[in-house]
């Protein structure tokens, strides 16, 4: 024993056994945080939550069931909830219900023993927007300058005009933050220029002239792209859908505003994995 320990070979083992371990440490954290991006990531099934009258809110509640936990009953006494029956543990459910701009807040917590019913319809529709968050609801129809479109398939008129409204929004982008900025950065260069000269008294009626010329083709050039700019921002705004939301109120909201537009409760696994890679 005395002579296997002095060859040194038990601590090349115990070494190996420590790098074994860091490493099956280290996947596991790796496993865990893909776990926690794939729960932000996949889409999550939607859920109409009909409540029973006593339940405080909406009658129905529509949104992501983010949270499940058990709580006591004492709890929900000492936060002030008087929960139904004498139970001693009851089920508290966090649910996400989007529509920032009309519910003043993302989520809303109810006790499982508020829900009369939940189901999964599968028209229920999620909006990712560009601002105030998520939005939940049924569609209700599609405008096109303000008129209804009728006779088609919605969900496919949808889905083939985001990609067309996100093409227009990249062309404006494109003309307002980086070609109308170099011809900003020319305006500033040729003012510079002109001050040098002006320095230099070098700023004679030949300098004016091409100055003038100078001037005079990049407001060409700038107003050109204002009028695109204004014709993109036109069409970008052309298109809006109607959402109806858990309360029964239909809403317009501008397709240049949704990035992304899906119905959870009827996509394939296929669609899931698409959608998730493009969040």
């Amino acid at each position: 024993m005395r002579a296997w320990l002095k060859s040194g070979s038990p601590w090349v083992w115990l070494t190996a056994g420590s790098v074994s371990v860091s490493l099956l440490a280290l996947l596991g954290i790796l496993l865990l945080l893909a776990g926690q991006g794939m729960r932000y990531f996949w889409p999550s099934p939607v859920y109409q939550f009909e409540l029973n009258q006593a339940a405080a809110g909406p009658v129905t509640l529509i949104g992501e069931l983010y949270q499940q936990q058990t709580i006591s009953r004492q709890q929900l006494l000492e936060a002030g909830v008087t929960p139904p029956g004498d139970a001693a543990q009851l089920t508290r459910y966090l649910i996400k219900v989007g529509n920032r701009e009309s519910e003043g807040q993302d989520f809303r917590t109810l006790l499982a023993s508020d829900v009369r019913r939940q189901s999964a319809p599968r028209d229920l529709l999620v909006l990712e927007r560009n601002s105030n968050g998520t939005a939940y609801g049924f569609l209700a129809g599609l405008l096109e300058d303000g008129q209804p479109l009728t006779g088609r398939d919605l969900n496919q008129a949808l889905q083939q005009r985001l990609p067309q409204i996100a093409a227009l929004s990249r062309q404006a982008h494109d003309i307002q933050i980086h070609q109308m900025a170099r011809i900003n950065e020319q305006f500033a260069a040729l003012n510079l220029r002109e001050k040098k000269l002006r320095r230099d008294q070098r700023f004679d009626a030949r300098a004016q002239a091409q100055m003038k010329a100078e001037r005079l083709e990049l407001q060409r050039q700038y107003r050109q792209m204002a009028e695109q700019l204004d014709g993109l921002n036109r069409d970008r705004q052309r298109d809006a859908l109607l959402l109806r939301d858990m309360r029964g109120q239909v809403h317009t909201i501008p397709l240049s505003q949704i990035r992304d537009a899906w119905f959870p409760n009827a996509m394939s696994l296929g669609r899931r994995w698409r959608t998730g890679a493009n969040r």
